[in-house]
């Protein structure tokens, strides 16, 4: 897989070379997905003017210039698009939003455990004062961890769809929910055994989601295209819930399964159709959506 250039920081003197660059993506935008996924670029700036020129990027992140706010007066940080539409986190990512803070939170009540075994009678004062700290940061935890604004609202096909399961067979709508949670939950993995520090911990379970995407996704292509060797058949890669659900996709986000015909489309040059989610009740198929 291509790795994407870092440009590292940039300013409005680099607007030549970004241009050129942006030029050079242009002339092979005809070509394939590996030569034109291979002129991309990342970077950062602190020169919002940059953000007006809409025909040098695809995606802009904002950050906020602090992050030492309480988290009920936390500014988080924003996705746009080069034509200014915000891209908002789904109901998957925010679930597993809360299942990182969660493992963060117990990860920094057990170093603050160890801590406490190894000091000396010495530090119990200190101790104290610190372990106090610990329980407003405690309180802290249960106060909003994010704002709306920047998560997908749930959908009403998604409400109707967990309401009848509910009714008609809660059992089979539990078990979809748990499995998707705990290949989160797997992906996440301990974040103590990571020797080499919280940080890399993180990295690593990005780069893990990243792959586990990829993966999924070319072996669904692969499989595809067998078939059609042996059938003498050419289509669109047909993609159900499940499939958007290994891949760590949520499936009841509209942009996630964009996304995904987005970037099947450029790194396979495959057309995807994804299926809707139907709801099975006395052996008859009831389309969600």
């Amino acid at each position: 897989m291509l790795r994407l250039p870092a440009l590292f920081s940039i300013g409005v003197h680099d607007i030549p070379e970004l241009e050129r660059l942006c030029g050079a993506k242009a002339n092979v935008a005809q070509s394939s997905g590996e030569e034109l996924a291979s002129q991309g670029w990342v970077a950062c700036t602190t020169d919002e003017i940059i953000t007006t020129k809409k025909h040098l990027y695809d995606i802009v992140v904002e950050m906020p210039p602090t992050y030492d706010a309480p988290p009920s007066k936390r500014i988080w940080p924003t996705m746009k698009t080069a034509d200014g539409a915000q891209i908002k986190a789904s109901q998957r990512d925010l679930m597993r939003y809360k299942l990182l803070h969660w493992e963060l939170w117990k990860h920094k009540q057990e170093d603050a455990d160890t801590e406490e075994e190894d000091d000396d009678d010495d530090d119990r004062v200190a101790l104290l004062s610190k372990r106090q700290k610990d329980s407003e940061d405690d309180d802290a935890f249960n106060l909003p961890l994010f704002d709306d604004t920047i998560i997908e609202p749930t959908t009403w096909s998604r409400l109707a769809y967990n309401g009848f399961m509910w009714w008609a067979s809660a059992g089979e709508q539990h078990a979809y929910t748990l499995s998707e949670r705990e290949l989160d939950r797997d992906l996440l993995g301990d974040l103590s055994d990571y020797h080499e520090g919280l940080p890399t911990a993180i990295i690593a379970y990005f780069h893990r989601s990243t792959t586990l995407l990829v993966n999924n996704l070319n072996g669904l292509i692969e499989r595809e295209d067998e078939d059609e060797e042996d059938e003498g058949e050419d289509g669109v890669l047909l993609v159900d819930r499940g499939d958007l659900g290994r891949m760590g996709l949520d499936t009841w986000s509209e942009a996630d399964r964009a996304f995904l015909s987005e970037f099947a489309w450029l790194g396979w040059g495959r057309g995807v159709e994804v299926r809707g989610v139907g709801i099975r009740c006395c052996g008859v198929g009831i389309g969600a959506f």
